[in-house]
């Protein structure tokens, strides 16, 4: 047992290595200059040409990388260019959430997969079995991104709710009798269904 986690382990390094090397690749060959980005559309040559020599853009791309990669390794990620903040700052002030997240998520597949897995082989090619078949199926048939917004839609409370959806007069959303917020959606503003 423990040679295969060696093992394993040993495996992840390349792969590990090969995901650095895709993603820096990536950052050169998408269209834009980061530095325009920071020094603005409309700055002087010289401001960019400082910009650039500051981020070590003017230098090879094997020692971009090389020095990309002794930076991750030692959990300096670099600045986001949008806030300007560390990049690693801001991942770990995400993290609670993402573990809370994939915490609640596990909890749900346990608890619906396991006796859902029981059901079907115990009642092996009965109507419960083809039921929860299709049913795991469908779930994992379903794109992630539409699972997500119709879990908000039903689970998410009225006021929480993302205004993306809600037009000023009427909601796209279908309205299901079932739904938590159900209610007449032509003819009446999303304000004042709240």
């Amino acid at each position: 047992m423990t040679r295969y986690v060696l093992r394993r382990l040993l495996q992840t390094v390349p792969v590990l290595f090969g995901v650095s090397l895709l993603a820096f690749a990536i950052m050169h060959v998408v269209p834009g200059d980061p530095v325009r980005l920071i020094a603005g559309p409309d700055a002087p040559e010289s401001v960019v040409m400082r910009v650039r020599a500051e981020l070590g853009l003017e230098r090879p791309l094997y020692i971009q990388y090389l020095s990309f990669l002794s930076r991750a390794l030692q959990g300096d990620l670099g600045r986001s260019l949008r806030s300007r903040s560390p990049v690693a700052g801001e991942i770990l002030s995400r993290f609670p959430a993402t573990l809370e997240l994939t915490t609640v998520s596990m909890i749900l597949a346990v608890l619906v997969g396991i006796p859902l897995g029981l059901v079907a082989a115990v009642r092996r090619s009965s109507w419960l079995d083809y039921v929860a078949t299709g049913a795991s199926l469908s779930s994992l048939s379903m794109p992630i991104f539409w699972v997500a917004i119709v879990a908000i839609w039903l689970f998410m409370p009225r006021a929480c709710r993302p205004s993306v959806w809600w037009s000023s007069t009427r909601s796209p959303m279908p309205s299901f009798p079932w739904s938590p917020w159900s209610g007449s959606s032509t003819g009446s503003s999303w304000a004042a269904r709240w």
